[in-house]
């Protein structure tokens, strides 16, 4: 059994979707050509065991598989392009099937790389591998859309930058905006301050996403990059404006 994914699946689907330039197929056989691709992982089997349609991948699996790889920097402007055209049709993530995929990916060797380890003291996490110019926790409380700032609302232990999930979900969800807006700024004041605002916002966003964060903050950076991208930021740059001062 096969299953048609891809451009050309999402281009059956929508038919104002880019042309494709290939055949892609989920399917074990190992086989590939110019004009077709055979992918096959142990997830795959998720979805062809739940797909609806006999032919085309369904639009909400489309739509995971894209997010499931959006941790990575691998085609990744094309990648992020590609869940917003989903999102505005309306397609859902299949939390089991991003699960299954995402276990997947770490296995890939283009997939590996350094992830940030959360679960150490703040002293251990604030190496010197960055150079900063302020102080991260000091960033934070003056970058704080309240009175303080919105991590320390899911830190269980204030000596740690370890978040918890439980706490995260409890927030509202223009509390999870704000929180992940914090952290982007901090981050893009910290590491990309040589850069006008809007391109500061947009690689320490992506940054966010690919290299400093994993799990349920990861998902929601991904799910919501275009709320993150559009928001108003004249906040932060009045900020960052008294900061030059």
């Amino acid at each position: 059994m096969s299953l048609i994914f891809g451009s050309t699946a999402a281009k059956h689907w929508y038919p104002e979707f880019r042309e494709p330039k290939d055949l892609d197929r989920i399917s074990e056989e190992k086989h590939m050509t110019r004009e077709v691709e055979h992918y096959w992982n142990e997830a795959f089997a998720y979805v062809l065991a739940n797909n609806k349609d006999a032919t085309y991948v369904d639009p909400d699996f489309l739509y995971t598989i894209k997010v499931s790889h959006a941790a990575w920097d691998i085609w990744w402007d094309k990648t992020m392009f590609d869940i917003q055209f989903f999102k505005r049709k309306g397609c859902k993530l299949d939390k089991v099937l991003f699960d299954l995929l995402y276990a997947q990916w770490e296995l890939e060797p283009g997939h590996r790389q350094k992830r940030v380890n959360l679960n150490v003291k703040n002293e251990e996490f604030f190496t010197k591998t960055v150079t900063r110019k302020y102080d991260h926790d000091w960033l934070h409380q003056y970058l704080a859309f309240g009175s303080e700032p919105m991590h320390n609302r899911i830190r269980r232990d204030p000596g740690s930058p370890l978040c918890s999930e439980k706490l995260w979900t409890a927030l509202s969800y223009d509390d999870k905006v704000k929180c992940a807006l914090e952290e982007t700024y901090v981050i893009a004041t910290e590491r990309f301050r040589d850069k006008p605002p809007r391109l500061a916002k947009m690689k320490a966003l992506k940054n966010l996403i690919t290299s400093a964060t994993k799990g349920w903050f990861n998902l929601f950076l991904i799910e919501n990059y275009e709320t993150l991208r559009a928001y108003d930021d004249a906040y932060w740059i009045n900020k960052l404006k008294e900061l030059e001062c």
